[in-house]
Formats: structure tokens, sequence, C-alpha cells
């Protein structure tokens, strides 16, 4: 097993484990929305260092997360 950091290039990734642990299903109205914004959200984040996530992998699969997500408070 290793751990690496996402990319941009994990976007997708990102975004359907965050709708499998959501529990979303597509037949739900709203799914496309989460979708979309999950996946600008992710691309943002990432690339703006907002948001750092961390994936283990053992044979070419990931198989654990860990999202930090940053945001400043007053």
């Amino acid at each position: 097993m290793h751990y690496r950091y996402a990319s941009e290039n994990d976007t997708a990734l990102l975004v359907q484990l965050r709708i499998a642990f959501l529990n979303a299903d597509k037949a739900q109205p709203n799914y496309k929305q989460l979708s979309d914004g999950l996946k600008r959200y992710f691309s943002t984040a990432l690339q703006s260092g907002s948001c750092t996530a961390l994936l283990a992998e053992e044979e070419n699969k990931i198989i654990g997360t860990g999202i930090l997500f940053y945001y400043d408070s007053v």
C-alpha cells in the first residue's frame, strides 16, 4: 500500500467517491447539480490549495481517502 496526494487529474475520482459517501443516486432530481458542483469545487480547491486529499492505493486501486477542507473564519 502507498499514499499519494490527489491532483487535479483525480477530480473525477474524488467526485465519484464523494457521491458514493453521500449515498446519492443518479435517479435523484438534484444528482447532476450535485455532481457538477463537486466537480467545480474539487477542480478549484485542489488547484488553490483550499483542499488537500490523500489517497491510499493498493494494487492500483483506491482503498482509502482522507480529505482536509480549509476555510477562513472570523
